[in-house]
């Protein structure tokens, strides 16, 4: 059984006093936690996608190897992880501050963005506001402007969101969620099935899943999900910024106008891969992801060696 793989014992808080993974950085009077793997010039960010348990170990398996050719840097946003929560309201201009003063405070200037889903929508302002900071552009699935308009349902995504987070609170309560995670923990949480978490790892995991899954700063930030949409309406990528964008084929299967959605926030051609599988490409599909990002940052750094010529 799956479940016997894991450390399971009942629900509790996290204690303070447990060793924990990444890296503190302060933002304000919160602290945001990341991980930073490898010691290349070039730097990755990697954000993540909304409602991610613990965005480091969900990217970990990725970043590994994306590590062996950048410095990777996975930033758990307020309200994510073990990053502290926020009633900082959850709207675009406020995310991306944040999320840029951390990359600050660790002293980093010129980077690379890889994000997933939600963070995708928000990495729209942070180009146009860090333009020169920024070196290059990576989405896995990203959330986009007009995306709410689809015929998919008829319910809003937000608000389909926000059924998903009370429902998985009302499990919490009469312990569905402690039974499943026993069971099968992929159930409810988006981990790489292949990669070999360490005990440690596995007992954060089921802790946050268990009790630190569902909180206000999380609820707050898809209440403002229809807002934050309207604010990057029309916006496009800077023209100066290279794009990369990986697709699900799932998700261009359920709705017909995904990748065009996707083309319209580029100003320029840019690579569009569809690759198959789900949503969560980064645990599927993370060797394919690698190479292509590897050989698409080559092209670009031979470019710029041949303009410079």
């Amino acid at each position: 059984m799956v479940g016997a793989m894991w450390n399971y014992r009942k629900s509790r808080k996290i204690n303070p006093s447990r060793k924990r993974y990444g890296k503190k950085v302060k933002v304000g009077d919160k602290y945001m936690r990341v991980s930073i793997m490898g010691k290349s010039s070039k730097v990755l960010l990697i954000l993540p996608g909304w409602n991610s348990i613990s965005p480091i170990l969900e990217f970990k398996p990725l970043a590994e190897k994306l590590s062996e050719y950048f410095t990777v840097i996975t930033i758990e946003p307020l309200g994510y992880g073990l990053s502290d929560r926020t009633e900082r309201l959850r709207g675009t201009c406020n995310i991306v501050e944040e999320l840029h003063r951390c990359v600050e405070n660790l002293g980093y200037c010129k980077y690379y963005i890889l994000a997933h889903s939600i963070s995708g929508l928000y990495c729209l302002e942070w180009c146009r506001q860090y333009e020169k900071e920024v070196e290059g552009f990576i989405g896995i699935d990203i959330s986009v402007p007009g995306m709410e308009e689809t015929n998919l349902c008829p319910i809003k995504t937000s608000i389909i969101c926000k059924i998903l987070l009370y429902k998985n609170w009302i499990f919490n309560i009469i312990g569905i969620n402690r039974l499943l995670f026993f069971i099968n923990p992929y159930k409810i949480i988006h981990l790489d099935k292949k990669y070999q978490y360490s005990m440690e790892e596995r007992d954060i995991l089921e802790t946050l899943c268990l009790n630190g899954s569902i909180n206000k700063t999380m609820l707050a930030e898809i209440n403002q999900l229809n807002n934050n949409l309207l604010y990057v309406e029309m916006k496009k990528f800077p023209e100066s910024i290279p794009v990369y964008q990986f697709l699900s084929s799932a998700n261009c299967k359920i709705i017909s106008t995904w990748k065009e959605l996707h083309i319209k926030i580029l100003v320029t051609d840019n690579p569009i891969i569809i690759l198959e599988g789900s949503h969560y490409l980064h645990l599927e599909q993370k060797d394919s992801i690698v190479n292509h990002i590897i050989k698409w940052i080559r092209d670009l750094d031979e470019g710029k060696r041949n303009c410079s010529k």
